[in-house]
């Protein structure tokens, strides 16, 4: 198996493709390489910069993480796994307030409903790569939100005090 394949498992084949992917793309690219995450994407690319690392070299030469969703905040993580369970199709929506501001001139970017067992995989993804945030050897800054309501904000600080060089 793949060094991503190892890094990320397997029942996540879909991001191990795409974290192969972005790892190619900046291997065969020159230049610093800056890999950035927000949310569900800081799990993506908590996984690439675990993955991109082969003994002292690295693919990825910094890591800015925004929020990385590795768990879901206390009630909410029990919620999505049972409704995911038995319903996985079910939305989850953040209303006509998100698609209002997505419809502005540089209003937000991002969707504003999705599939909760979408949301349950990119949980998983992001549970499995907190694990093994202490292999991560080049600077990693982290960005977070004060009592942020989607991302688990225990599990940011469990994974920074795991990293060496996180800020």
């Amino acid at each position: 198996p793949s060094k991503s394949t190892q890094a990320t498992p397997r029942k996540h084949a879909r991001y191990v493709e795409f974290i192969e992917k972005m790892n190619a793309i900046a291997s065969a690219s020159t230049g610093t390489k800056v890999l950035a995450g927000l949310s569900g994407g800081g799990g993506l690319a908590t996984g690439a910069a675990i993955a991109g690392q082969s003994g002292s070299s690295n693919v990825w030469d910094r890591l800015l993480l925004y929020a990385p969703y590795y768990m879901n905040p206390g009630s909410t993580k029990m919620l999505a796994d049972t409704v995911g369970f038995f319903n996985p199709g079910v939305k989850t929506d953040w209303g006509d307030a998100c698609r209002k501001n997505r419809a502005r001139v540089n209003g937000r970017g991002g969707y504003c409903s999705v599939n909760v067992g979408a949301t349950q995989a990119m949980v998983h993804l992001g549970e499995e790569v907190a694990k093994e945030v202490d292999k991560i050897g080049i600077p990693v800054q982290i960005i977070g939100v004060e009592k942020d309501p989607t991302a688990d904000n225990s599990a940011i600080g469990r994974a920074f005090r795991l990293m060496k060089n996180a800020k």
